[in-house]
C-alpha cells in the first residue's frame, strides 16, 4: 500500500489528476466510459518518487496553515491498478477485483464511511464485510471533444463571490450547517463557477467540486423557467474546456430533467455511480 499527501487545494486545480487516475481506469471497466485520455500525470508521477519522509515537512505546513490534505492511496507503487482517496468522503476507483482487494485493508480503520462515485461491481464487493445504510444510484454524464451545443438564449454570467457561499449552502441538499459552507466556499474561492445575477443577487449558479465534477447546479423558483441553467451549464462547461479540462457531473437517475439538459448540450451518458453510506458488520458474540 502507498500512501500519498495530496494538498487539497493542488487536487482542486489539477482536473486532470482526477481524470488521469481515475475515469481512465473506470472505462476500463465500463465501455460506456471511453474517455480517451493519454499520458502519466507528472505530478503524481514525482509524488510517487519521494521519500516518505521527504512529506514530513509538507504534513507540517499543512497542520499550520489549516489546510485539508486529502489521504490518497493506490494498490501499489508500480502499475498501480487502484485508487482509494479518503476525505469527508470516500472515493474507490480500481481496474479489477485483485486491485480493489489489495485497497480493503485501508478501511480496517472505519467503523462508517460514506462513498461518492462508486461503480456498481465496487459496491457488490463491499456488501460482504459492510452494511449498506443508503444508496443513491447515479448517472456519470461528461462531455466529448467537440460536442459542446450552445443554448438558445445566453445571459450575462459572472463567477460566484466567496459571501456568495451562505446563499449556496442555503439551497444545497447536502448543506445547511458550517462545514458545508465552508466546504462551498473553498470550491467557490479555488474552482471556476458561474452564476446569473439580479440586482446583485445570484439567482442561478453551478459551481465545480474538488474532484472536478460540476455542481450543485441550481437556480432559485422565482428565476425558473428562463433558460438559465443551460446558459450557466453552457459557460461553465466552455470554461472548464478552455481549462484543457472535461467537463462531467453526477446526477440521479430519476432526475431527468438536468439529463435532457445535458444531452441538448452535447454530453453523454456514462457508467452508472453510486452514493452510500455503509457500516461496518460486526460478529455476533
Amino acid at each position: 500500500m502507498v500512501e500519498l499527501l495530496i494538498i487539497e487545494r493542488w487536487l482542486l486545480r489539477s482536473n486532470r489528476f482526477h481524470v488521469l487516475l481515475f475515469l481512465d481506469w473506470i472505462k476500463e471497466r465500463y465501455d460506456p466510459c471511453m474517455i480517451a485520455i493519454e499520458g502519466t500525470d507528472p505530478h503524481l508521477r514525482r509524488l510517487l518518487e519521494e521519500d516518505y519522509a521527504a512529506s514530513l515537512p509538507l504534513r507540517e505546513e499543512l497542520n499550520h496553515s489549516g489546510v485539508s490534505p486529502r489521504r490518497v492511496f493506490l494498490d501499489r507503487a508500480d502499475e498501480p491498478g487502484g485508487a482509494l482517496v479518503i476525505g469527508n468522503w470516500v472515493k474507490i476507483f480500481a481496474r479489477n477485483v485483485e486491485a480493489l482487494e489489495r485497497l480493503f485493508p485501508t478501511l480496517e480503520g472505519f467503523s462508517e464511511v460514506r462513498a461518492a462515485g462508486v461503480a456498481p461491481w465496487i459496491l457488490e464487493h463491499l456488501t460482504e464485510g459492510w452494511e449498506i445504510q443508503w444508496v443513491s444510484n447515479c448517472w456519470l454524464w461528461h462531455l466529448p471533444p467537440g460536442a459542446l451545443q450552445q443554448p438558445p438564449a445566453l445571459f450575462p454570467t459572472h463567477p460566484l463571490r466567496s459571501k456568495d457561499a451562505t446563499l449556496v449552502n442555503r439551497h444545497w441538499e447536502h448543506g445547511g450547517d458550517e462545514e458545508s459552507e465552508h466546504y462551498l466556499r473553498r470550491q467557490i474561492e479555488d474552482h471556476p463557477s458561474m452564476a446569473i445575477f439580479e440586482e446583485e443577487r445570484p439567482v442561478a449558479w453551478s459551481l465545480v467540486h474538488w474532484d472536478g465534477a460540476m455542481g450543485p447546479c441550481f437556480t432559485l423558483p422565482e428565476a425558473r423557467g428562463r433558460g438559465y441553467a443551460a446558459a450557466i451549464a453552457w459557460e461553465l462547461s466552455r470554461v472548464l474546456l478552455e481549462m484543457d479540462r472535461i467537463p462531467y457531473f453526477y446526477t440521479l437517475q430519476e432526475n431527468l430533467p438536468p439529463q435532457r439538459l445535458a444531452q441538448r448540450m452535447g454530453f453523454r451518458q456514462g457508467c452508472a455511480a453510486h452514493w452510500f453510506g455503509a457500516r461496518r458488520r460486526t460478529e455476533a458474540r
